[in-house]
């Protein structure tokens, strides 16, 4: 495998890491998404009694917490795809560059011995 070859793979490499770790961030905000109205219906569940009081006072931290989790994972995953992203752009470049600068070489360089 030459080394353009292995930029190319490197490249499409990239492209399906970006893209799986897109999909994973949008995955994840859907579920932060989805934690806020559980969230939400779960704190009303519990009324305001002296039960769901306590409930709430003994597990509302964990639910923001869970809340807060989730969505620093899934801003980090989208930052990270779009990072991906921009390192496959950095390869396209270098095959570009690579390719332009090989184009008028037509044989073994000498090593001038």
């Amino acid at each position: 495998m030459s080394s353009l070859d292995g930029m190319a793979y490197a490249e499409r490499q990239l492209l399906a890491l970006s893209d799986m770790v897109n999909e994973l961030g949008g995955g994840v905000a859907g579920v932060a998404a989805g934690h806020v109205g559980a969230a939400y219906a779960t704190r009303a569940a519990v009324t305001d009694d002296d039960y769901g009081q306590e409930f709430w006072r003994l597990h509302g931290e964990t639910f923001e917490t869970v809340g807060e989790l989730l969505r620093f994972l899934a801003g980090r995953c989208l930052c990270e795809g779009e990072n991906l992203g921009h390192a496959r752009v950095g390869y396209q470049e270098a095959d570009a560059a690579s390719a332009g600068a090989g184009a008028g070489v037509s044989g073994p360089v000498s090593g001038g011995r």
